[in-house]
């Protein structure tokens, strides 16, 4: 047997007055809503959802196809996060050892932005124009605080302090601290990264 398009039924396996009124429908378009008017975008398609990339690829657009996510969960959780840096290659050399020993890895680059993903989410670092760097960074002022990731154990949280001191990496408030009590767990290191921005690494299981 041929093609769908030449089977006598059809693609559907309909023939006769069935096929007839599904060509009929078709031609019509979508149904009308009352009133009279038709759904107010019927006939176009939906545009895909862009991302705009600010700083070094200003007006320029990348399309989020999520070619790199795998997350079963859908809409649950965050998607994806830029961080603006002020120096995109020092942060590079810095993200790409701290992440990589996360479970990160390089998923996507262009001009003056640099992608980090695990799978399930990504982080973006974005090369802010000059203009804005005198400002620096502070967390005590409005937007990020810090950002933390999660430690399987105490004894990987203490591997990691270990890790980052032997690389010269500032570490926060004599960390590792214990801050927990025996019924809920949280063992946590603080460092920094080359904007100041502040990193934690926790074992908080639940």
């Amino acid at each position: 047997m041929g093609p769908a398009e030449d089977h006598p039924r059809g693609p559907g396996g309909r023939g006769g007055r069935g096929a007839e009124r599904d060509r009929h429908h078709a031609a019509a378009g979508p149904p009308e809503r009352p009133g009279g008017r038709r759904p107010r975008h019927a006939g176009r398609c939906a545009p895909s959802p862009v991302h705009r990339v600010p700083g070094g690829a200003r007006g320029t657009r990348r399309r989020l196809r999520g070619r790199h996510l795998t997350d079963p969960r859908g809409q649950a959780g965050l998607h994806h996060l830029d961080l603006n840096v002020s120096d995109l290659p020092r942060s590079v050399a810095f993200y790409e050892e701290v992440l990589g020993r996360l479970g990160y890895r390089e998923v996507e680059r262009g001009t003056g932005w640099m992608s980090f993903g695990d799978g399930t989410f990504y982080i973006t670092l974005v090369q802010i124009e000059e203009r804005f760097a005198a400002r620096g960074f502070h967390r005590k002022g409005i937007g990020v605080n810090h950002l933390a990731f999660p430690a399987p154990s105490v004894n990987a949280v203490d591997d990691f302090h270990a890790w980052l001191m032997a690389r010269g990496v500032p570490v926060l408030y004599g960390s590792p601290l214990d801050m927990g009590h025996p019924d809920q767990p949280n063992y946590a290191v603080f460092f920094e990264d080359p904007d100041r921005l502040k990193l934690e690494y926790v074992h908080r299981p639940g």
